[in-house]
């Protein structure tokens, strides 16, 4: 099973920080690794430092997000969702895992509210939206 979800893709670079790409995309290949061989702990680490990187760019606190759910950390999820949603309010998985997190935390009416709007982005990405509207940097 392959860890990455649809619709998120890693982080577009500018030309003057390749550098910083290079140290992303490792970071990042290693958290994926991690999680697919089910160590969330470890994945979560590479993950954060893929956020130190780049830190406005959805998907690396997307995966922290979605490993602490895993690790059983639903407060601390909703707060990676809830940093996520403040760099690209229009990412659907961001608002589904969003609701996991609530939904995990017993506040099920909050939880639906993050369902349905997670329902609405993605209905609006299939009709020619892009995943993440915002927190990509220009190439």
């Amino acid at each position: 099973m392959t860890f990455r979800l649809p619709g998120v893709t890693p982080p577009i670079f500018s030309a003057a920080s390749l550098g910083h790409q290079a140290q992303f995309r490792r970071c990042y290949d290693q958290g994926e690794q991690e999680a697919n061989a089910g160590h969330y702990a470890s994945a979560l680490g590479w993950f954060e430092a893929a956020t130190k990187i780049a830190p406005t760019e959805p998907a690396a606190w997307l995966y922290q997000a979605v490993c602490l759910i895993h690790l059983g950390q639903p407060q601390a999820a909703l707060a990676m969702a809830d940093q996520l949603l403040s760099y690209a309010p229009d990412c659907a998985q961001g608002w589904l895992f969003r609701g996991v997190a609530l939904h995990r935390l017993g506040r099920y009416k909050a939880a639906y509210a993050s369902y349905d709007k997670a329902e609405a982005l993605s209905a609006k990405s299939l009709l020619g939206g892009s995943e993440f509207s915002a927190g990509h940097a220009e190439q």
